[in-house]
């Protein structure tokens, strides 16, 4: 397994010094603000107190898709047409004046994925019922994306920073990054803080760490590969809650540093007990539901009067199904984001 600690800090502290990384920045702002309005800029007449429900809307946002090719150099993931016809003849170009592989389809120097080593994470069934129309490549060179968020050398295709583990991955291993998710907790953070208070709950199927190849697609409730039927198959990704708290807590850090720098010595002392907005969890939806009173109001439902047998089966069911390990019970995850400070207690359920 791979642990992304360091990469987080990277991530949410990109280097603004590049005009590139800024174009990279903004654009991926505005893709988020424009589906979500972000909560950033939306303008408040009256201040309150919010409060913030996410179920399952982060694993809907974009990720960036990266992979170690078996060069040991990271290439971002992306999509390409299959032309069947043009594979077919220059596959056999290739087999003559290619033995590495790097020509495939109509595109010189990319790379068909399925012809690399996967990683033992993959989501995608073995059996291909048919050849998609789309299909992913890796490309020759590096990608804006891979090296603002994985810090990879432009030249080299290795990574330049303090992210070590990424030098030890094995071929075909995948690392998924959502930087529309953690600009929206940021995001969450800001406005929960510049309006009063409040929380957010965010409850999503994922992890604390990036699980490899998550990205799929589901249709009429089966899995099927995320490429095909584009606009009419329901794609998503595994969230990385990791992330999402180092995003989250990365404000505080900042604002702390900012804050400490413009204090006079007399301030300092004000700052260290200033309550801050922050982020708790990850727990498991089962833990969550448990600390939350779940099942005992599932009993006193059960032991009405007026309860059928038949209800009293549906509502030991329903808890079962939202509880149990092996259903949503540790496959779903909590995190909530709200305010921290000295003596108080954590939102109910942390």
């Amino acid at each position: 397994e791979l642990s992304h600690q360091n990469m987080y800090n990277d991530i949410v502290n990109l280097d603004s010094s590049s005009q590139t990384q800024n174009k990279i920045i903004s654009s991926t702002k505005r893709s988020a603000t424009d589906q979500l309005q972000s909560f950033s800029e939306q303008k408040q007449t009256n201040k309150m107190p919010a409060f913030i429900l996410c179920q399952e809307m982060i694993d809907a946002l974009p990720i960036h898709s990266f992979q170690k090719t078996t060069d040991g150099v990271w290439r971002e993931r992306l999509v390409d047409v299959a032309m069947k016809e043009e594979d077919e003849i220059l596959q056999q170009e290739e087999s003559k004046h290619n033995p590495h592989g790097h020509v495939i389809g109509h595109r010189k120097g990319y790379t068909n994925v399925d012809d690399l080593p996967q990683s033992s994470s993959s989501s995608l069934s073995d059996k291909k019922e048919k050849k998609q129309r789309f299909r992913f490549v890796l490309p020759p060179d590096t990608t804006p994306a891979l090296r603002t968020l994985l810090h990879v050398d432009e030249k080299t295709g290795k990574t330049h920073s303090s992210i070590t583990y990424l030098d030890d991955a094995a071929p075909g291993d995948i690392i998924e990054v959502n930087p529309d998710g953690m600009m929206l907790v940021q995001d969450m953070a800001a406005f929960i803080e510049d309006n009063g208070g409040g929380a957010a709950l965010i409850i999503d199927y994922g992890e604390e760490g990036s699980g490899g190849d998550t990205l799929r697609g589901f249709k009429k409730h089966k899995q099927v590969h995320p490429l095909s039927l584009p606009g009419w198959v329901d794609v998503t990704a595994d969230v990385d809650f990791g992330a999402l708290k180092m995003a989250v807590n990365s404000r505080k850090q900042q604002r702390t540093s900012s804050t400490s720098s413009s204090q006079t010595p007399d301030d300092t002392t004000n700052t260290s007990k200033e309550d801050t907005i922050v982020a708790f969890g990850p727990i498991s939806h089962c833990h969550f539901l448990a600390s939350m009173g779940a099942p005992d109001r599932v009993v006193r439902l059960i032991e009405q009067d007026d309860t059928t047998d038949e209800q009293a089966q549906e509502l030991f069911d329903a808890l079962e199904r939202l509880m149990h390990p092996d259903q949503m019970g540790e496959r779903y995850k909590v995190l909530a984001i709200g305010r921290k400070k000295d003596g108080i207690f954590h939102p109910p359920g942390f």
